[in-house]
């Protein structure tokens, strides 16, 4: 009786251990899925030209998270919703904070693809410069693009 018992309880461990690797291979399947969707989502920044805000970004936000992508849509210091008056922004470097900000305090799992449009162009050409280890690609919208390190602006001034 004890060695049918024993023997029961032994097809019992072997069953449960046999459960749990099943729900182990569950599991790691289900991470290289999801690893596989996120190989092809990306996370974007999108940077608005002068006189605009994160708000003209609306539809192509709306489109990218439908797709499956990260958005951070940036108002830039005096724009949009940010609360400082145009006129006390007395450097670049200080138009330019919420986007460096952004870029040197966000602990990103992957690098991002900035947009720039118009002005935005020039900031997104300083942060490539600033901060190349957190982005794979810049897409510039009817914007200046100048070449590395020749801006019309000091961005530290």
């Amino acid at each position: 009786m004890i060695i049918w018992l024993q023997k029961i309880n032994d097809t019992n461990v072997a069953e449960r251990e046999r459960e749990r690797e099943r729900e182990r291979e569950r599991e790691r399947e289900r991470e290289r899925e999801r690893e596989r969707e996120m190989k092809d989502k990306f996370h974007f920044v999108l940077v608005h030209g002068l006189g605009h805000g994160a708000w003209c970004w609306y539809k192509v936000i709306a489109r990218l998270e439908a797709a499956g992508h990260t958005v951070t849509a940036l108002d830039l210091a005096s724009s949009g919703i940010h609360k400082s008056d145009a006129g006390s922004i007395a450097s670049v470097a200080e138009y330019l904070a919420p986007l460096i900000n952004f870029l040197a305090h966000s602990v990103l799992d992957h690098q991002v693809i900035l947009i720039g449009h118009s002005l935005g162009g020039c900031c997104i050409s300083y942060a490539m410069e600033a901060f190349p280890e957190k982005i794979s690609k810049a897409i510039f919208i009817s914007a200046f693009m100048p070449q590395s390190g020749d801006y019309f602006f000091d961005p530290e001034v």
